[in-house]
């Protein structure tokens, strides 16, 4: 028997994909509320209601005009619901990396759980279920805000008020809900005085809510594959929060029954494809063999079963690996601390025109867990282990790379212009270590083949290992005087070719014509002889003519020690446990004019 519709109310109906009404009455301010939420006032005069009708008019005519009529569906659609709850925060990890741990390695995951749900042309929500900050130094010192901050950059969509949002009282839990970008709900929450929801609850909610839902839920449009999909989102905290919150917290405020509430809220829900609960109510774990699951949130899968597609809860902060079923609804719960991100699977199946479920989707559901952080270290492991075997460090050494070697009481640094730098000599002087039979005259290093200064305090295998990372090896050979001639007035073509040198003396002046830049030459401490044979130690790559040092490859008798120049280095800081090196020996000096 239908219900008889009253003269005020005339309702407009019509199919797409679902069920839409709109309210003459609403339109003319005056209330449609059914119980449980704002309470609706009594009739205004004809002269004051026409007074509010444009601006009324004019935001309900934009909110119809906000829900465009969908292209035919007629292939199911993803929606995916990433989730967290009972945060507690826990911005930092444990261990001996806490910064990689905590919300910034949920992070991770959010984001990569987001990008692979994007990629099947899913459509992505992600919500909170409460109890966001209380529990560490950075969450309680910071009242939240660490916490809100984070959600923010997230991207959140909606939360949940949790109990523990009291902790520091309802300024506090208003101000911090002032910085948040997403709207927090608690459809059981109402002020004690004028027993309406508070106007801080539902701030940033869509376009799509009505009013009458506002602070209580909301409804989002998500582009799933090319269907426009409508949630329906509604929030609930614990009834029992002035109860579980430190006396005088939640001073002004009052909290309804679960399943009433939500009643309400549903009552006032607009047609929507998919309606999710987003709980701070909790569950009961089974107490043995032969018990089942109990608490709130059973209590309301149970109530709504049919109405609501998926509870996903909080408060009682248990790890569900795969969800509950409840009749036909899926509860989901990620534990606590941010030890799991939880992610549920809708598939949704193209409407029916009759049935229980006339005008909406068939949803499927499904629920799993994932862990903090992301697999970018998993893609990047088989490398490492490559690396480390190859320069013979054990599993897990590139890790353990940043740990000290030495130190240095004075920087190390490199120097591209006409003179000697304090790294350019010490290299060029190990470099001349390496053999003493015969004893080297002379070593070589070019200036770019260092590649990064070693700064005062700990030096470590990474740091030592930047500043020569090509594994250049060291090669002797034999080089006539007047080839290391040429090869000095070479090298003074341009400041890209110097070359950093030990044993040697160099007076030049960049200003002659080429070939006449040389001013004065000593080696070891005598004029350079032009007929004189010299033992030269430089790096493989010079020995071949790199760079344009085509001198080198005159040299005799050249031998590839294998010793490698960042070898030297290691080998140099192992050696000693503290190096302040000398004043830099100027070896290559500009002619004064």
């Amino acid at each position: 028997m239908s219900e008889a519709v009253p003269p005020s109310r005339i309702w407009l109906r019509w199919s797409c994909g679902g069920m839409l009404a709109v309210s003459f009455a609403a339109v003319l301010g005056v209330s449609t509320e059914r119980g449980g939420g704002t309470p609706s006032a009594p009739p205004a005069p004809r002269r004051a209601v026409r007074a509010a009708t444009p601006p009324a008019t004019a935001r309900r005519a934009a909110r119809v005009r906000s829900v465009r009529r969908r292209r035919a569906w007629t292939q199911p659609v993803g929606l995916t619901v990433l989730h967290t709850n009972d945060l507690h925060g826990h911005v930092l990890g444990r261990g001996e990396r806490p910064a990689d741990g905590g919300l910034v390695a949920l992070g991770r995951a959010i984001f990569q759980a987001r990008d692979e749900a994007r990629a099947r042309g899913d459509g992505v929500l992600l919500l909170d279920a409460g109890d966001l900050w209380q529990g560490t130094p950075e969450g309680n010192l910071t009242s939240g805000e660490v916490v809100v901050a984070w959600l923010n950059r997230m991207g959140y969509d909606a939360v949940v008020v949790g109990n523990h949002e009291f902790d520091h009282g309802v300024a506090a839990l208003v101000r911090l809900a002032s910085l948040a970008e997403q709207p927090w709900l608690a459809c059981n929450l109402l002020e004690e005085a004028s027993g309406v929801r508070p106007g801080w609850l539902g701030r940033g909610s869509s376009p799509e809510t009505p009013d009458r839902l506002r602070g209580a839920g909301l409804v989002k449009i998500v582009r799933c594959g090319d269907v426009d999909v409508r949630v329906g989102i509604v929030g609930v905290t614990s009834a029992d929060t002035e109860q579980l919150t430190a006396a005088g917290r939640t001073e002004g405020l009052r909290f309804r029954d679960e399943v009433r509430a939500v009643e309400d809220a549903l009552a006032a829900l607009p047609p929507v494809d998919v309606v999710l609960l987003l709980s701070h109510a909790g569950l009961e774990e089974p107490a043995g063999a032969g018990s089942s699951w109990g608490g709130p949130d059973v209590r309301l899968a149970a109530a709504f079963d049919g109405r609501v597609d998926v509870v996903i809860g909080g408060h009682s902060h248990t790890r569900l690996e795969s969800g509950l079923r409840v009749g036909g609804v899926l509860v989901a719960q990620a534990g606590a601390n941010g030890e799991a991100l939880g992610q549920i699977r809708l598939r949704l199946r193209p409407p029916r025109p009759t049935g229980p479920r006339a005008g909406r989707p068939l949803v499927e559901a499904s629920a799993s867990l994932r862990p903090p952080g992301d697999d970018l270290y998993e893609t990047l492991a088989p490398y490492l282990r490559a690396v480390e075997e190859q320069v013979g460090l054990p599993p897990g050494g590139l890790e353990g790379a940043a740990e000290p070697v030495g130190e240095l009481t004075a920087p190390l640094r490199r120097s591209m212009e006409y003179e000697s730098s304090a790294l350019g000599n010490l290299v060029t002087d190990l470099m001349r270590g390496v053999s003493q039979d015969p004893p080297i005259d002379v070593a070589f290093q070019n200036k770019t083949g260092l590649r990064a200064d070693l700064e005062a305090g700990p030096i470590a295998w990474r740091d030592i290992y930047e500043v020569a990372p090509f594994g250049n090896t060291v090669v002797t050979l034999l080089l006539r005087g007047a080839d290391l001639r040429d090869l000095l007035e070479g090298m003074l073509r341009a400041p890209k070719s110097l070359l950093e040198f030990s044993g040697l003396e160099v007076v030049c002046d960049p200003a002659r014509p080429l070939g006449e830049r040389l001013v004065s030459v000593a080696v070891g401490g005598r004029p350079l002889d032009d007929e004189a044979i010299y033992v030269v130690a430089t790096s493989d790559f010079l020995a071949a003519g790199g760079d344009g040092h085509e001198a080198f490859t005159r040299g005799l008798h050249p031998r590839d020690t294998g010793v490698r120049t960042r070898d030297l280095l290691l080998r140099y800081f192992a050696e000693r446990a503290k190096v302040s090196p000398p004043p830099v020996e100027q070896r290559l000096r500009l002619a004064p004019h």
